[in-house]
């Protein structure tokens, strides 16, 4: 998430440039790739081309829990399907803070600012940072509901056991129980993130608290 905004926000302050065409450029790649094609990529070179990491599953055979070398072993086989996810997010995120970064530079207020004589480091802390976080702060609300469910296809991709995996059992075994239990947990996540949400508008947008 941090790296996608960061991104998105220096693209959309410094746009037309040279940084502003190459990440959006990448961001419109990564986000119209689907996620489970690119764990498939990272599959072939990094799990069978190259043989640095894991390809499947969350722990080698006859790892020993809670040993730091099953801690370890489990973070090799996390790293895969976690770049998979990832990389498209940051896609997203990117697309997502430039626009509004791009929206926020044409404001009246930043034309005064300047007019003031503000620095431009200034101006985008004190006026244009806040602002544009503002849609950002809302698409991290909305993606909370796909990282807590999971991603089902890169889990399938990648043999991962995860909250997606488990929802598609449940629902072929029509296991009512274990299907409402994610759906609180899914439902209360996603609540919660509603309130942080609601909470950091008024931090970044002092209008909202009056």
């Amino acid at each position: 998430i941090l790296c996608g905004v960061m991104l998105g926000l220096y693209a959309g302050w410094r746009r037309g440039g040279v940084g502003d065409n190459v990440a959006t450029g990448a961001s419109l790649a990564l986000y119209s790739t689907p996620a489970f094609w690119l764990g498939m990529i990272l599959v072939v070179i990094f799990s069978t081309a190259l043989g640095w990491l894991p390809g499947y599953g969350a722990h080698s055979p006859g790892a020993i829990t809670g040993s730091l070398d099953w801690v370890l072993d489990y973070l090799r086989h996390l790293a895969l399907p976690v770049t998979a996810v990832a990389l498209g997010l940051i896609g997203q995120y990117v697309v997502v803070a430039r626009a509004a970064m791009s929206d926020v530079v044409t404001e009246d207020y930043m034309v005064t600012a300047r007019a003031k004589g503000l620095t431009g480091r200034q101006m985008l802390m004190r006026h244009a940072f806040r602002n544009a976080m503002l849609p950002v702060v809302t698409l991290i609300t909305l993606n909370l509901g796909y990282v807590v469910a999971g991603a089902i296809t890169v889990e399938a991709v990648f043999a991962w056991p995860g909250i997606g995996g488990l929802t598609v059992e449940a629902l072929n075994a029509r296991d009512y129980p274990v299907l409402q239990g994610i759906f609180l947990l899914l439902g209360a996540s996603i609540v919660l993130a509603n309130l942080v949400a609601d909470l950091a508008y008024g931090v970044l947008d002092p209008r909202v608290r009056q």
